[in-house]
């Protein structure tokens, strides 16, 4: 397996973990808390995928890339907002959900952005 997408499948399932714990460990009450569950279960697939179809890799390294992306921005939204605006940071449950999706996307972007990279200099 491509190391980036083994780093892809390792923090799609991180998120996975993530978004269920945040879920359950905040009462099971707010299906919000799910999100890093779905972004990770999304990226693991894609990035399965893009190993067994090595034709494929680059375009699904793409999608893995804008997926990545989306979840950056929907996850350090909040979190920038909170530290932008100068006001008390209390650490929630949510927040911190927000940030580890942030932080794991932003792992993913960089490794799917190395891949295609990668990719770029053996054409060339």
């Amino acid at each position: 397996m491509h190391p980036s997408l083994l780093v892809s499948v390792i923090v799609g399932d991180v998120l996975f973990i993530l978004g269920f714990l945040a879920f359950f460990f905040g009462g099971a009450e707010h299906p919000a808390a799910l999100i890093p569950a779905l972004f990770g279960a999304v990226i693991q697939t894609l990035a399965i995928i893009a190993h067994f179809f090595p034709k494929t890799r680059g375009p699904f390294a793409k999608v893995i890339l804008i997926v990545a992306f989306v979840g950056l921005v929907i996850g350090g939204a909040r979190p920038a907002m909170l530290l932008l605006g100068g006001g008390q940071v209390t650490w929630t449950l949510a927040l911190a959900s927000q940030i580890g999706l942030a932080l794991g996307c932003a792992v993913v972007f960089c490794a799917s952005f190395v891949l295609l990279l990668g990719q770029a200099f053996q054409k060339s």
